[in-house]
């Protein structure tokens, strides 16, 4: 049973695609499996870009109805897996067994983790009203509940305590955590038509309220005459002369331009991680 639109599993099928992608390009080995699958069957091991239609083939063929526990799934990868290498993992950890012994066990076979904490957009901002009787996608069990304000923000404070939990776990034990969701690709964070004009129009105004808070000091002298004549020859510059010497108008534009490109995220793009084995460990469950 699937209710999300798109389904957290069709997002985990397009990482695991791209990822292995770049592996097969470097000629690495790539291999797939899923957490449900069974102790004695492994996954295909594939090398070569030749291989990316066989990579593709068997992730188009996983489907979200596997019901073996997180923690037991992933011991049983650990029993068919042996070696060093780059395990990327993509779950939304929500096995009510909990995950805990399961990247423990991962952890002590040495691989190199990347734990990629997959959740709908319904589960982190859930569009819920009414009275509701909400059926769990995995084994059917049932919460009737009453939507509220209060009950809507304990949900957020629980929400946030769980995605805190798992990346405490991870910071804590030297994996990568990245929390995702199915909506968006995790390298855009471009801003919307709006928030790029309000951006634009900041540095104009900078310029605005530096000449606007100019103060000047009132002297008394014999005659302005030469003082006229003198502006008449500078006019055309002075803009740029004031402009030239205010230290404070340029730091301020250099602390905002460096603002300009924190928002941008700017990054490199690599072709290879750190080893030459790619693992890719999905969570085929019902509530993916």
């Amino acid at each position: 049973m699937d209710v999300r639109n798109p389904p957290k599993l069709q997002y985990a099928k397009q990482v695991a695609a791209a990822l292995g992608f770049i592996g097969l390009t470097r000629s690495d080995r790539v291999l797939v499996e899923t957490i449900g699958q069974p102790p004695s069957r492994r996954g295909p091991v594939l090398r070569g870009r030749h291989n990316y239609w066989r990579l593709c083939d068997y992730l188009i063929g996983l489907e979200a109805n596997e019901t073996t526990s997180f923690n037991q799934g992933v011991k049983n990868f650990c029993l068919r897996n042996s070696g060093r290498g780059i395990v990327i993992l993509v779950s939304d950890l929500m096995d009510k067994e909990g995950y805990h012994e399961g990247l423990r066990g991962l952890i002590a076979q040495q691989f190199d983790i990347y734990l990629i904490h997959l959740m709908s957009a319904e589960e982190l901002d859930p569009e819920l009203t009414g009275d509701l009787r909400l059926v769990d996608s995995e084994d059917d069990d049932v919460a009737e509940i009453t939507i509220s304000v209060p009950l809507l923000r304990r949900y957020h404070q629980t929400l946030n305590a769980f995605v805190g939990e798992a990346r405490e776990f991870c910071a804590r034990r030297g994996l990568t955590y990245l929390l995702a969701h199915n909506q968006h690709p995790n390298s855009v964070n471009l801003l919307s038509w709006w928030q790029w004009g309000l951006l634009a129009a900041i540095p104009p105004a900078i310029i605005a309220l530096y000449f606007l808070k100019l103060r000047r000091e009132p002297v008394v002298v014999p005659s302005t005459y030469l003082w006229h004549r003198s502006l008449e020859d500078l006019h055309v510059n002075s803009l740029w002369q004031r402009l030239r010497r205010s230290l404070l108008l340029l730091l301020q534009l250099m602390v905002l331009a460096f603002i300009i490109l924190a928002l941008l995220r700017p990054y490199w793009r690599g072709t290879r991680l750190a080893d030459d084995r790619y693992i890719f460990l999905v969570d085929t469950s019902a509530s993916m």
